[in-house]
């Protein structure tokens, strides 16, 4: 038996293949007081969570956003077709890394290539806008 994801999500994260990809909590994860922030923005990567932990760019900008005390950068990452299946099923929209109501002024989206318009459409039927 597996332990217990203490996630406000758990109960659709417990369905996943690799839930780990979703709950956050990483080593320089930045988490901020949402009382004491007065822009929230969302960096997205079109593509799975183990590609965008890795990407220069998207780190760049999550460090230099979350230098300033009145802004909080989150991330979130194209979910898994296991996810983005459980998220339509649902109902849920897609949620973020750091904390998970997504309510964010900004989104910030990453396109390297064309090809990624496509996945960048599919990233934002997901997250429901």
């Amino acid at each position: 038996m597996n332990p217990p994801l203490n996630h406000p999500l758990e109960w659709i994260l417990s369905t996943v293949e690799k839930p780990s990809r979703y709950v956050g909590g990483e080593w320089n994860a930045v988490v901020k007081d949402p009382a004491r922030i007065r822009l929230r923005v969302a960096l997205a990567f079109p593509d799975l969570y183990e590609l965008g932990l890795g990407n220069l760019g998207l780190q760049i900008l999550y460090a230099i956003l979350n230098a300033r005390e009145e802004i909080w950068a989150e991330r979130v990452c194209l979910p898994a077709p296991d996810l983005s299946a459980r998220l339509r099923e649902t109902g849920q929209p897609l949620f973020l890394l750091e904390i998970k109501p997504r309510q964010v002024a900004v989104m910030l989206l990453r396109n390297g290539i064309c090809l990624e318009y496509i996945v960048l459409q599919l990233l934002l039927r997901v997250a429901g806008i």
